[in-house]
């Protein structure tokens, strides 16, 4: 599904990059988009560690400031923070935290968000519902 947003909103669309890990560049593309509720929703995808379209999580946009997190894999490990800010060539550029270490990024925009949102489940039928054992 891919979500269409004004273009006022400049942290809004799908970025491309990498987090400068030493000895090692991890390439993602984020995608960021404000939602029809003022809130902003995303989803991140790092090719080179199998992740498609997880989605982000405590996202916060304030001025040419934003913020936003991803679960470690498996839930295994902390979570994976960025804070980031747009400078003057049109990046968005900051620092990847997770487990205490510090790594800088820098994403360039490629184009129109196309935001992942998590598949919704079914609802459970009241035959279904309980403690199985």
């Amino acid at each position: 599904m891919t979500l269409q947003c004004p273009a006022a909103e400049p942290f809004a669309g799908r970025w491309e990059g990498s987090v400068q890990i030493p000895g090692n560049d991890l390439v993602l593309v984020i995608d960021l988009s404000p939602d029809n509720h003022g809130a902003w929703i995303g989803s991140i995808t790092i090719p080179g560690l199998g992740t498609k379209g997880v989605s982000l999580k405590d996202i916060v946009v304030k001025e040419s400031e934003a913020t936003f997190s991803m679960a470690s894999a498996a839930g295994r490990g902390p979570d994976a923070t960025f804070k980031g800010h747009l400078n003057g060539n049109g990046m968005l550029a900051g620092d990847f935290v997770q487990g205490g270490n510090t790594a800088p990024f820098e994403l360039k925009q490629i184009g129109p968000p196309q935001v992942e949102l998590p598949r919704r489940s079914t609802v459970v039928s009241k035959e279904l519902e309980g403690e199985w054992l």
